[in-house]
């Protein structure tokens, strides 16, 4: 009968652990990765480039806890690393950027980032499509009948109603919300806070 040496089972055991360590490691980053490209960007904002994952990169356009946490050496964790309940709290105030173009953001060569409207709403960091908006595929694309709706919403605060008032003629006129549910004030804010371009803060 053979016998197996205790340091050899141990080195064994080892072995397996760090492979199921590596695996779970893996699955983990190709979820947040998936997140990432429906909720923030799966190419960069400026040039459009997106072959090579690994040369994309995350860029926080404002300060955030997390930015001053990471200046100040008390988190470690950065781009795709980052933990979940940071990325989902900056994850309005981040664009997806090549390295390239990240660089040149950081110089000042990119004192403003154009970025489609959906990206930039309030909506984005909940994981689903905005009002108006409909994932199909794996890409986003308008809804003909709720973002002529989202528009009037828009167009209706630009012309000086404030956001309840919005919510009560919604409702007044039988629009219900994504979900067939009646308007409040925090959902029409949440549309009206979407812009079409991020200004950059040095951080």
């Amino acid at each position: 009968m053979m016998r197996i040496d205790s340091d050899q089972t141990i080195s064994t055991s080892t072995r397996t652990v760090t492979v199921v360590i590596k695996n779970f490691a893996s699955i983990m980053l190709n979820k947040k990765r998936k997140w990432i490209y429906e909720n923030i960007g799966d190419c960069c904002v400026l040039c459009g480039y997106n072959k090579c994952a690994t040369a994309l990169e995350l860029h926080h356009t404002k300060e955030t806890e997390f930015t001053i946490k990471r200046r100040k050496g008390k988190s470690t964790s950065s781009g795709w690393n980052i933990r979940w309940d940071d990325l989902k709290a900056d994850a309005p105030h981040m664009v997806m950027l090549c390295s390239n173009c990240h660089k040149e953001v950081h110089s000042g060569m990119h004192p403003e980032i154009p970025v489609p409207e959906h990206m930039t709403t309030m909506e984005r960091s909940k994981g689903k499509a905005p009002y108006g908006w409909d994932w199909e595929d794996g890409i986003i694309v308008k809804n003909p009948e709720t973002f002529e709706i989202r528009q009037r919403i828009i167009s209706l605060n630009d012309d000086g109603l404030n956001y309840s008032k919005i919510a009560r003629v919604l409702n007044g006129e039988g629009i219900t919300t994504k979900y067939q549910k009646k308007w409040t004030a925090v959902q029409v804010m949440r549309i009206c806070k979407g812009s079409h371009t991020i200004h950059v803060e040095n951080i």
